[in-house]
C-alpha cells in the first residue's frame, strides 16, 4: 500500500503545475525543475517549462519534447538556462520540441540539435535584443528536422553551425532583421550529410571561418542573401557545391564575401550555381574564385550584380567543359590586374581554364567573344574608388523575359520543397 502511494505522489507531482519562483512547469517533466542541477539528466517528456524574471536554471543532458510535444522557454533580462551537456530539441520520432528566448534571455549551452533523431521536429525561435543563443556547436537538423528562426536583434553565437547537419536530416534557418545574427569561429555548413537552407533577409547577418553550400556527397544546400545590410561573411573560403549540390543567390542589395578562395563546383560529382543579381548586390572575392575545378559551377550575373575577384579567376580549372558564368542586364565582373585596359581580349587574357563567358545576342546565349564592344558589353579601368585597380566588364544585352523566367526555375524548384 505504501508503494502505491508514493508511485501516485510521483506521477501527480510530474504532471502538475510546478512553480519554482519564476520557474515554471506544466505537464510531464523529470525531474522537477526545482531538482534540476549541472548534474541533472532533464527531460520535458510533454509540457513547457518556462524561466522568467531574471531566474535561472541548470541542467546536464538535456531533451525537450523527449517523447510528445514539449517547449523551453527563457525570457526577460538575467533569464538563463545552462545545459552542460547535449540539449536536443525533438528527440525520438514523432517527438516535437521548442527552445524559444526572447524579451533579453540567454542559452548558454555546449552542443544544442533541433530534431535529434529521424523522425523528430525541433524548433529554436531568438527574437529581441539582447536574446542570445551561445554553444559549441548548433545543428538545425540533426537526424531529423530542424528549424532556427533568429529576428528582430537575436544572436546565435557558437563556434560551428550546420543546417543539415546528419544523413536524412533536413534544416532551415532564416536569420532576418537588423541586429539578428549568427557568427561563428569556427566552419558553417549548409546542407552537410543532410539537406539544409539558410536565409539572410533584412539586414540580417551570418560570419564563420570556411563556408560550405552543399558539402557532401549527394546532399543540398541552398542560402539567399536578399536585401540591403543583409551580409554573409567568410574569413576563410566560400564553397558552393564542395562535394554535393549547392547553390547561393545574393540580390535585392545583399552581400557575399570571402578572404581564401571561392570555389563553384569543387570536387568530382558535386555542382554550384551562384546567382548575383540587383543593383548593390555583391560577392567579394578577396582570394582566387574557380567557377568549376573539378566539378560543374555556375555563375550568373544579372541587373546590375556586382562580382569582384581580387586574384585569379579561372572557368573549368582541371574538370571537364561544364562550367560557364553568364552575364546580363547591367550585370558586372570586376577582375584586378592592376593596370588600366579597356579591351576585350586583355580582360579575357586574365581569366584562366577551359570554359566561357556568355551574353544573351537577342536569339541565345553565344560566347562574350562574338558580342559587339558598346552594344552588347562595355570594359572599363577603375581608377579610384572601391574597385580601385580593377577592370570591368559589364554586359549590358538583355534576355527577353522568358528567357530569364527560365534562369530561375531551379531555384524557384528548390524553395518549393523547403516549405514546411
Amino acid at each position: 500500500m505504501i508503494k502505491r502511494t508514493l508511485v501516485l505522489m510521483m506521477s501527480v507531482a510530474l504532471c502538475a503545475s510546478v512553480t519554482q519562483g519564476a520557474i515554471t512547469e506544466t505537464g510531464v517533466v523529470s525531474p522537477a525543475t526545482p531538482l534540476w542541477n549541472s548534474a541533472t539528466n532533464a527531460y520535458i517528456y510533454t509540457g513547457t517549462v518556462t524561466v522568467d524574471d531574471g531566474s535561472d536554471i541548470e541542467s546536464n543532458l538535456s531533451s525537450v519534447g523527449a517523447t510528445g510535444v514539449g517547449s523551453m522557454t527563457v525570457t526577460d533580462p538575467g533569464s538563463t538556462w545552462t545545459p552542460h551537456h547535449h540539449a536536443r530539441m525533438g528527440y525520438y520520432a514523432n517527438s516535437k520540441g521548442t527552445l524559444n528566448i526572447t524579451n533579453g534571455g540567454a542559452v548558454n549551452g555546449t552542443h544544442i540539435s533541433l530534431g535529434l533523431y529521424g523522425g523528430a521536429k525541433g524548433w529554436c525561435n531568438i527574437t529581441d535584443p539582447g536574446s542570445i543563443l551561445t554553444g559549441t556547436r548548433l545543428s538545425v537538423g540533426h537526424n531529423g528536422d530542424g528549424w532556427l528562426d533568429v529576428s528582430s536583434g537575436g544572436v546565435v553565437s557558437t563556434s560551428h553551425g550546420r543546417v543539415g547537419d546528419q544523413s536524412g536530416s533536413t534544416g532551415d534557418a532564416t536569420i532576418r532583421g537588423v541586429g539578428s545574427k549568427w557568427t561563428n569561429t569556427g566552419e558553417f555548413d549548409v546542407g552537410y550529410f543532410g539537406n539544409g537552407a539558410l536565409d539572410i533577409i533584412r539586414g540580417g547577418l551570418v560570419s564563420n571561418t570556411n563556408g560550405y553550400v552543399g558539402r557532401t556527397g549527394s546532399r543540398r544546400g541552398k542560402v539567399i542573401v536578399r536585401d540591403t545590410g543583409s551580409k554573409w561573411t567568410s574569413s576563410g573560403g566560400l564553397n558552393v557545391g564542395h562535394s554535393g549540390h549547392g547553390e547561393l543567390e545574393v540580390r535585392m542589395g545583399g552581400e557575399v564575401s570571402n578572404t581564401s578562395s571561392g570555389m563553384i563546383g569543387f570536387y568530382d560529382g558535386s555542382s554550384g550555381k551562384a546567382t548575383v543579381r540587383g543593383a548593390g548586390s555583391t560577392w567579394t572575392n578577396s582570394s582566387v574564385l574557380r567557377v568549376g575545378l573539378r566539378g560543374a559551377g555556375r555563375l550568373q550575373i544579372f541587373d546590375d550584380g556586382l562580382v569582384s575577384v581580387a586574384r585569379e579567376l579561372t572557368i573549368d580549372y582541371t574538370g571537364p567543359v561544364d562550367s560557364r558564368i553568364a552575364m546580363a542586364n547591367g550585370g558586372m565582373l570586376a577582375l584586378n590586374d592592376g593596370a588600366a585596359g579597356d579591351d576585350l581580349a586583355d580582360f579575357l587574357s586574365m581569366v584562366a581554364g577551359t570554359g566561357s563567358i556568355r551574353y544573351f545576342n537577342g536569339a541565345a546565349w553565344d560566347d562574350i567573344t562574338n558580342a559587339t564592344a558598346g552594344v552588347d558589353y562595355t570594359v572599363a579601368y577603375q581608377s579610384g574608388g572601391d574597385l580601385d585597380g580593377y577592370t570591368v566588364l559589364t554586359v549590358t544585352a538583355a534576355p527577353e523575359p522568358a528567357t530569364m523566367a527560365l534562369l530561375a526555375i531551379g531555384g524557384l524548384a528548390m524553395l518549393r520543397r523547403r516549405r514546411r
